[in-house]
């Protein structure tokens, strides 16, 4: 197995810790580890001093003491309760009964009206107790992992599809975090995956990883990956990765994405171009589409407006000013347009002119031109 338990003592917790570690061999490490004992005094009352603890103090609250009493009840669990309470009354707080039984039946009274109690006899008896402050030695417990045996598992088990796909996803998030160099070829095996979650998670992995050896696999991925949810899915996810490795030779496949007939895919190329060159015209282009893009109901409703034919509104990196309209609700992003001297997006917008009237549907198009050393923002609805 690749994984053990340890345990380790001394006097104090922080001295036991150091010998964990200590104990800890080469490759593996600790995945979690338990307090058995603090090794902080405590001070309880005892009956009788446990073995293997070092006594602090110690002061004698009562001495044994025994004897036989009587006691009536009409039932068992009265005499019970009568014998616990003559206990306490003559022996004090740490007095206690046992061995209860029965010794005569009582019988009935005058003219069989009246019953007589039964009677029992019960041992009264009271232990030595002890208030005693005493101290144990500090345990600690640890599950400890031999790293090398563990991530062989791993490696194997990701490329395993027999194995359950969630647990595979998994493993691939804990594979990115690894400096293993066996990792990246792993995770580029796993790019031939039929789409879905491994293969997702696999092209994510190697963007956080940034290792370039999965820059032209990725290139592949996005330029003839499949996408069967109209999402973008994993070609989306490959043009992040791209842009996270930040590696010029993606450059010229971004660029072409750009094009790319899903907005999906077009909006990672323009995130992962920005993070390539932000400084370039291009970058300051993919800038302003994702400045463009709108992440949430607050965006959307900034970029609300009452649109009168076509509107220049300034150039990018300048605070975008539009006249608000609380009745304009945008709904969904429809898609970008790009070309290398354009980009656009547009969205569907439902309109609801009045209380009573019904809503209409209007395009909003968004068009960033590169002109003059800017890029200049211009703004058309159409109503459909």
């Amino acid at each position: 197995m690749d994984e053990e338990r340890i345990e380790v003592q001394a006097d104090t917790l922080q001295e036991a810790r150091a010998q964990l570690r200590a104990q800890v061999p080469e490759g593996f490490t600790v995945l979690s580890e338990e307090v058995l004992a603090d090794g902080e005094p405590k001070t309880a009352r005892l009956s009788a001093v446990p073995d293997n603890v070092q006594v602090l103090a110690q002061k004698e609250l009562s001495t044994p003491a025994t004897r036989t009493a009587v006691v009536k009840a009409f039932a068992e669990a009265g005499a019970q309760a009568a014998a616990q309470a003559l206990a306490r009354r003559e022996l004090g707080e740490f007095g206690h009964y046992r061995n209860l039984r029965l010794v005569s039946k009582g019988g009935t009274g005058f003219l069989g009206l009246v019953k007589k109690p039964d009677e029992y006899e019960v041992e009264l008896y009271r232990e030595a107790v002890f208030e005693v402050t005493y101290r144990t030695r500090a345990r600690i417990s640890a599950r400890i992992r031999d790293e090398q045996a563990y991530l062989t598992l791993q490696i194997a088990q990701a490329g395993n599809r027999q194995v359950d796909e969630d647990k595979r996803m998994t493993i691939i998030k804990e594979l990115a975090a690894s400096s293993d160099a066996r990792v990246p070829n792993v995770l580029i095996s796993l790019l031939n995956e039929p789409e879905g979650g491994v293969q997702n998670h696999a092209v994510i992995a190697l963007g956080q990883m940034r290792n370039a050896a999965a820059v032209e696999p990725l290139i592949q991925v996005l330029l003839h990956g499949e996408d069967h949810t109209g999402t973008g899915g994993v070609r989306y996810l490959a043009a992040v990765a791209l842009g996270r490795i930040g590696d010029a030779r993606a450059m010229s496949a971004l660029k072409a994405a750009l094009e790319d007939q899903n907005w999906h895919v077009r909006d990672g190329a323009a995130m992962a171009l920005q993070w390539l060159d932000p400084r370039s015209d291009w970058g300051r282009m993919c800038a302003a589409i994702r400045a463009l893009r709108p992440a949430t109901k607050a965006r959307l409703d900034q970029l609300g407006a009452k649109y009168r034919g076509s509107q220049k509104l300034g150039s990018v990196g300048e605070v975008i000013h539009v006249l608000q309209d609380e009745r304009e609700k945008y709904t969904r992003v429809v898609g970008w347009n790009a070309v290398p001297d354009a980009v656009g997006v547009s969205f569907d917008n439902y309109v609801r002119i009045g209380a009573d009237e019904a809503p209409a549907t209007r395009r909003l198009d968004i068009d960033v031109v590169r002109a003059e050393g800017q890029f200049v923002v211009y703004m058309t609805s159409t109503f459909l």
